[in-house]
């Protein structure tokens, strides 16, 4: 067998393996040289290096395979990258390829001319199906299931074919079978365990999904568009990734902030060749803002990114901790920041709203105690990005006070009687309308709201 270090070296230019990668590569060498088949789950938190823990074994096995499964094409694209970039040969294998070039990545794995393969499951699906891969057959040493968390939460509802996955296994009898993940919680664990190796001992390697890199903050806010200008205006705040709920949130955003920053929009509805170019676009430049669905949670590969941004109170603390992931994956210091408004019911409100500290809450609903005394790096420990309090709520009357005249918010009230003004509760806002109609200004107004936040 090769030498590691030399591998690791010429190949990869990497001096030396973080602990965790060791530990995953040993287990994986060590697995290659035993009789029985060995099934694994490593949850490692994003920015680790997972990759390597599968791509080096993969150049260290002679004359066997590994397969790689990705849930995304652009996640094959980004591995295919890394390849070849390192001149590391591979097969790529998935939807909408022409039989001739299907037909040459299937020879150029048969003569052994490139022993690993990047598809998706539902390529793999059709491959087995038409037994393109009986020469394998006894061959593949490993099969890798990368953003394995997607198994569990897709395969229940819109990628059922992953239901088949547990099924598929069996059929191709890898000799490792090895799932990675950075984000998990128990119950998706137990489920994941269930669709891929039931009745099978599963050996797992969980990490904290803490990445201490990563500064915790929310802010409770009175005018969204105005605090999250002020917090990417900051020193090393770009580039930045702000996640919203809808396709349309992104368009919108990225016009209204195009004056302040190279802004860009990005999610599932756009075609395959306009996504392409704004990653691409975003991946190059080094002073931008993305706005974007979740659609762009696994997707991105960019090291730099210094904030991530939501505009809404997340549901549950797996996707969160999956797309503030994206941030500080360099290893240098960057912010994750939560705006809500008051009436915000999102599903981890408690986390966000309880005065307690948020990197503690964020890991325990994921089974992790690692910060039940409080971790100092998050806007409650710390004391920094206060959520909004009698400073901010002042800032905000002089704000309309250099805004609008009297008249003008005067109208805008008036006619948001029924409905009740934006970001405050409806009786809040009738009650407003009444001191405002009575007394007739907008200074007793503002000293409404500002008293009644002050409570």
């Amino acid at each position: 067998m090769k030498d590691i270090n030399q591998i690791l070296q010429d190949v990869f230019k990497i001096r030396y393996l973080m602990p965790y990668q060791e530990m995953v590569i040993t287990r994986i060498l060590e697995n290659s040289k035993e009789e029985k088949h060995s099934y694994d789950l490593t949850i490692l938190p994003t920015g680790s290096g997972k990759s390597l823990c599968f791509m080096l074994p993969a150049l260290l096995f002679e004359k066997r395979y590994t397969i790689l499964l990705y849930p995304l094409l652009s996640l094959m694209n980004d591995q295919a990258g890394r390849f070849e970039n390192l001149g590391i040969p591979y097969s790529l294998i998935c939807g909408g390829m022409d039989k001739d070039a299907r037909r040459n990545e299937l020879d150029r794995l048969r003569k052994l001319e490139s022993k690993i393969l990047i598809t998706n499951m539902e390529s793999l699906l059709i491959l087995q199906s038409k037994n393109d891969l009986q020469f394998m057959r006894k061959k593949l040493e490993l099969l890798v299931i990368d953003e394995a968390h997607t198994v569990s939460s897709w395969g229940l509802t819109f990628r059922t074919s992953y239901q088949e996955l547990g099924r598929m296994i069996d059929l191709m009898g890898p000799h490792q079978c090895h799932a990675f993940t950075a984000t998990l919680d128990k119950e998706n664990e137990m489920n994941l365990r269930k669709m891929l190796f039931p009745l099978r001992k599963v050996n797992v390697l969980r990490a904290s999904a803490d990445r201490e890199n990563i500064f915790y903050a929310a802010i409770r806010t009175l005018n969204f568009r105005m605090d999250l200008i002020r917090i990417l205006q900051g020193e090393n705040r770009l580039p930045a990734l702000v996640f919203c709920r809808y396709r349309k949130e992104t368009e919108r955003l990225a016009s209204l902030f195009s004056p302040y920053f190279k802004s860009s929009y990005y999610h599932a509805g756009l075609d395959k060749e306009e996504r392409k170019r704004k990653e691409e676009e975003f991946s190059r430049c080094g002073g931008m803002v993305m706005f974007a669905t979740n659609a762009y949670g696994m997707g991105v590969d960019k090291k730099n990114i210094r904030t991530v941004a939501h505009l809404s109170i997340p549901d549950s603390a797996l996707d969160y901790l999956q797309e503030t992931g994206r941030a500080g994956r360099d290893g240098e210091p960057s912010l994750a920041v939560l705006l809500y408004s008051p009436d915000d019911n999102g599903g981890l409100k408690d986390v966000f709203t309880k005065r307690q500290c948020i990197r503690g809450g964020i890991l325990e609903k994921m089974g992790d105690a690692s910060y039940e005394n409080g971790c100092c790096a998050c806007s409650v420990c710390s004391g920094f990005f206060p959520s909004c309090g009698e400073e901010e709520i002042k800032k905000e009357i002089r704000k309309f006070f250099l805004l609008h005249t009297e008249k003008t918010l005067l109208f805008f009230l008036l006619h948001k009687k029924k409905g009740g003004l934006k970001g405050w509760h409806k009786d809040e806002a009738a009650k407003a309308l009444r001191i405002l109609e009575k007394e007739g200004t907008v200074k007793s107004f503002l000293g409404h709201l500002y008293l009644t936040k002050r409570k």
